[in-house]
């Protein structure tokens, strides 16, 4: 292991080694070890790296890097039955990281893999190894998160294979998490022609600061569907920082929907890589940060074959002493023919001590291709407003209503109707809490 002069580098350096240093040398081991030593030579990124030039992360990085452990929570029922979808559908709970079976209901004896990462590791070896190596190693939480990997769920659907039942995984965060941190590893595989619906949801049991780094994998080959859902709402104390890398291949189709409500400081990293012809990517988001929250999203879009699409439309409503940042980058590499990109970012402010910094961006070199950009900054209708209170609606009843018109578009694209309902509430109850 290199020796590192950056104290805090070494505090990390100490924790690692005292987790992990022991273990048998496999293949696991071996990448996480690579891993570590990449996350060391790069170390954090800070205010003066363009890509995190607004937000500052050493308030996370300096958390405690201590691993969270199995609680007896994981058999509670009454204090997470609640965040249970309706209707039909596959579930995985993690509670501290951990996977509860007990409170989870997966598939038996089917052709496909819904499992948590732990026993596909063990159960699938192969399988894992082949998914499980980031496609970049630009990124120290990618990195991190690969050299401490504890848990999260590997989902495999092979060629033909539609998982008619969406897949809900939700952690939930509870004592055992406090001043501490979990890596999440997702993995989601949909061979040729395969259908799967991916729920990915973060809440909190406990109103205490803790720090989730979650990175999520999805492999999307030749003719296949995924539709991609992550909510993020977690307590306002908590640091959230994510990577979602996606690959796509000829003709695919995938629907990717990001909701960002929750965390102190929230940084979600979401990369589209669009490898061969066909493939068409629709990708859409809220942001609403209040009481002091930072929200930062950073997404890019790489278009690297010909007759390729791409449509994003990211939305945030930003409260009083918030602040949000949208980074929103489309490439085009040479020698593409007709492409097709649509990049737009609309935030509303809800106070004058409101920010937000948006940046949207094209990076094109071919000629042959159609791509769009643009953001707007505005605020409440004042004209809307006045129409709605001259019907007896009262003022936050009237606020209420421009917001959630605001926001509904991004939301009811979702296919799983119980899916849209439960972030459509959770929307309408960060309303309350913004008046309350």
């Amino acid at each position: 292991m290199m020796i590192v002069n950056d104290p805090l580098l070494q505090k990390y350096q100490k924790s690692w080694q005292a987790q992990f240093e022991a273990k048998p040398k496999d293949w696991l081991q071996t990448l996480r070890t690579q891993q570590f030593a990449t996350f060391l030579d790069q170390g954090f990124p800070n205010i003066r790296h363009e890509q995190w030039k607004y937000t500052n992360i050493m308030p996370l990085a300096e958390q405690s890097f201590e691993l969270t452990q199995p609680s007896s929570e994981l058999n509670r029922l009454d204090d997470c039955e609640h965040f249970f979808m309706t209707g039909a559908h596959y579930r995985l709970v993690f509670i501290d990281g951990f996977f509860s079976a007990e409170l989870s209901v997966t598939p038996c004896n089917e052709k496909f893999i819904i499992m948590n990462l732990a026993a596909a590791i063990e159960q699938h070896k192969d399988l894992v190894q082949k998914y499980i190596a980031p496609e970049s190693n630009s990124s120290a939480f990618l990195n991190l998160n690969t050299a401490y990997i504890q848990d999260g769920v590997f989902i495999y659907a092979p060629a033909n294979c539609v998982i008619t039942k969406p897949i809900h995984v939700l952690y939930l965060a509870g004592s055992h998490s406090v001043n501490r941190v979990q890596h999440i590893r997702n993995i989601i595989v949909a061979e040729e022609r395969a259908n799967v619906t991916f729920f990915e949801e973060y809440q909190s049991l406990v109103q205490e600061s803790y720090t989730s780094n979650v990175v999520t994998q999805l492999q999307v080959n030749t003719e296949s569907h995924v539709e991609h859902i992550k909510l993020q709402n977690q307590n306002t104390k908590s640091f959230h920082v994510s990577n979602t890398l996606l690959s796509q291949y000829k003709n695919s189709r995938v629907s990717e929907y990001s909701y960002s409500l929750g965390g102190q400081l929230a940084r979600e990293d979401i990369c589209c890589n669009l490898h061969e012809e066909g493939a068409s990517l629709q990708l859409a988001g809220l942001y609403l940060p209040l009481d002091k929250q930072h929200i930062d999203i950073h997404t890019f879009i790489n278009h690297l074959a010909s007759h390729t699409t791409s449509d994003e439309v990211f939305k945030g409503v930003i409260a009083a002493k918030s602040r949000a940042v949208f980074n929103g980058k489309i490439s085009v590499t040479k020698k593409i023919k007709q492409a097709i990109a649509n990049l737009q970012n609309k935030n509303l402010l809800l106070a004058p001590d409101a920010e937000v910094n948006t940046k949207p961006e094209l990076e094109i070199y071919s000629d042959d291709v159609k791509c769009r950009h643009g953001a707007t900054i505005s605020t409440l209708d004042k004209e809307m407003l006045f129409y709605l209170r001259s019907r007896g609606i009262s003022a936050d009843k009237a606020h209420q209503l421009l917001l959630l018109a605001f926001v509904r578009e991004n939301v009811n694209a979702i296919t799983h109707a119980s899916i849209a309902d439960k972030i459509h509430k959770l929307i309408e109850h960060k309303w309350d809490e913004l008046i309350s």
